[in-house]
């Protein structure tokens, strides 16, 4: 009960929901959509005017790390009839995975239940390593909360990649109040 008294005081008006997919994001929206509609309960209605809550759902597609050597090199594939240059079938592949998370961003946005007078949902695709564009973003946009899973990663990837390296590097650098969702 004092969380939320704690919680109900606070006034997070940018909140940042990193998005991956998993069940621990999904969880991380959850949070960000009951704090917003927290803040609408506790605004009465003559501040109706006051600024709306936003919440930002942002994925970061992570960066291949590729060698200036190998990016000019041709390429064969079984998509493309002939050669490419991989620099040239590395930024497509990068606009498909921009492009396809947007749409579940989107659908994610369309299926929340928010009021849209207090709330808004704005979606957002990055290309680089998502802690530190993470971290960036808050940043540069003077977020007020990240809330972020603690683990976008599934079975064995789990024992090999580390436990939330994602969410521990964002907790430890960003200048903001961050939650991480179990």
């Amino acid at each position: 009960m004092i969380y939320i008294i704690l919680i109900y005081r606070l006034n997070f008006r940018k909140i940042l929901v990193p998005y991956e997919g998993s069940y621990l994001a999904d969880k991380a929206l959850e949070y960000a959509l009951d704090l917003a509609n927290m803040n609408n309960y506790k605004r009465p209605s003559k501040y109706s005017n006051e600024q709306k809550t936003e919440i930002i759902l942002l994925h970061v597609v992570p960066e291949i790390p590729i060698t200036n050597v190998l990016f000019e090199r041709p390429i064969r594939t079984s998509r493309i009839k002939g050669s490419v240059v991989l620099s040239e079938y590395v930024r497509e592949l990068y606009q498909q995975m921009e492009e396809g998370m947007r749409e579940i961003l989107e659908r994610k946005k369309m299926e929340s239940k928010i009021n849209s007078a207090f709330t808004e949902i704005k979606v957002l695709t990055l290309v680089g390593s998502p802690a530190n564009k993470i971290v960036d973003f808050a940043s540069d946009e003077t977020v007020d909360l990240i809330i972020i899973g603690s683990n976008g990663l599934k079975g064995m990837s789990k024992f090999f990649k580390g436990l939330g390296i994602v969410a521990r590097t964002v907790s430890e650098r960003a200048s903001c109040t961050v939650i991480i969702t179990r």
